[in-house]
């Protein structure tokens, strides 16, 4: 009541004709409704300052949740007007308010968090919402100039300390309270994402977490046919459509069904692949070689362990190997076929390395240069 009383009077109505604008202005209202406990014909005091401009009503409004911005300006026609367009961030709690022809007032926002996915009720019951999977794609389509969304709900957090809630994205596991096909329901949610992107309807250089990036139920390839791989008889079209169509950057962290190399030349034949490879090549190649470069241990009984233990003594790279390793051959076919795709070891700055294997800085580079030139 207290926005009402305030916010229904436009900057038109707050200054009389012939008033000076360092005057204060007295602005009487016969609305009993509007005023709190207040008796019939009080008066409101404003004075200039208290008349926000439009941009600064807009960074207020960003920070209130979507059915109160939609409140405040069903009530203030200058809010209406004029600091709609000025709303960067909406937060969407309810399905019932991803309503397309209320949104298009909203056409410059550019960050939109749905949070009406995941509903929390009662003695933590977690549900998934079929009305707004259904309105997704749909509603974001409404901003042409959308940059940044998250698809999830909200998590409740009570502690001695802190009291509030946390942005939670859709995990298998969370969902306790229905409807038992949400997986189901969370596979259409994708393949919507995919046609949105496919048709243009959205752009894939906006920063989508929760979809395919973020999402915690494991690898998505549990969403397309319950496969470990995809069969080369029977491509993945679910797999191959999000690797030929969604933003790079989720492509890069997608688990999908997928070989590697044909998931990263996917990405590699689309516009501006090649340049999102070479900027992830650092926390790639590195995560390849934490993973997948495994060290086993030489067996000494064994022919080729002692061959193996000779040769390295011949060339004298080490005088004493009282527990020798080994790295398997498949693990450098690997790490050949990233380099043949475009994630070269030359985009790796050293101090990156160093740092992300905890290796203190050599006095030298020699070690690091005969890496580069003989990978």
């Amino acid at each position: 009541k207290k926005r009402r009383r305030l916010g229904s009077l436009s900057p038109a109505d707050t200054v009389p004709a012939g008033a000076k604008s360092d005057d204060p202005v007295v602005v009487s209202t016969d609305d009993a409704d509007a005023i709190d406990d207040a008796e019939h014909g009080a008066t409101v005091l404003l004075s200039p300052a208290q008349r926000l401009p439009p941009p600064l009503w807009g960074a207020v409004l960003d920070f209130m949740a979507y059915s109160d911005v939609r409140s405040a300006i069903a009530v203030c026609r200058s809010l209406a007007h004029d600091a709609a367009s000025h709303v960067r961030t909406l937060s969407v709690h309810r399905a019932a308010e991803m309503d397309v022809p209320a949104a298009r007032r909203f056409t410059h926002a550019e960050d939109v968090n749905l949070l009406s996915i995941i509903v929390h009720g009662e003695r933590q019951r977690i549900s998934f919402s079929v009305a707004a999977a259904a309105q997704i794609v749909p509603f974001l389509t409404v901003f042409p100039k959308l940059r940044r969304c998250f698809v999830g709900g909200r998590r409740r957090i009570f502690t001695p300390f802190h009291m509030g809630s946390r942005r939670r994205e859709y995990s298998v596991t969370v969902i306790n309270d229905g409807p038992d096909n949400h997986m189901e329901l969370f596979r259409g949610i994708v393949r919507a994402f995919t046609g949105a992107f496919r048709s243009r309807l959205l752009s894939d250089r906006i920063d989508l977490y929760g979809v395919v990036s973020g999402v915690r139920l494991g690898p998505i390839r549990d969403l397309c046919r319950d496969r470990t791989s995809e069969d080369p008889d029977h491509p993945c079209d679910f797999c191959r459509g999000i690797c030929q169509h969604f933003p790079l950057r989720d492509i890069l962290d997608a688990d999908v069904c997928l070989h590697d190399t044909v998931k990263f030349s996917l990405l590699r034949d689309r516009p501006g692949g090649e340049e999102c490879i070479r900027a992830a090549t650092p926390r790639m190649i590195c995560r390849y070689l934490r993973n997948e470069v495994k060290f086993k241990p030489v067996n000494r009984e064994s022919d080729a362990g002692r061959e193996l233990l000779g040769r390295l003594k011949g060339l004298g790279v080490v005088q004493s190997i009282p527990g020798a390793q080994f790295i398997s051959s498949d693990a450098f076919r690997l790490l050949d076929d990233m380099v043949e795709i475009g994630f070269h070891p030359r985009h790796i700055p050293r101090d990156y390395l160093y740092r992300e294997f905890g290796i203190a800085h050599p006095q030298t580079s020699r070690g690091y240069d005969v890496w580069i030139s003989s990978s």
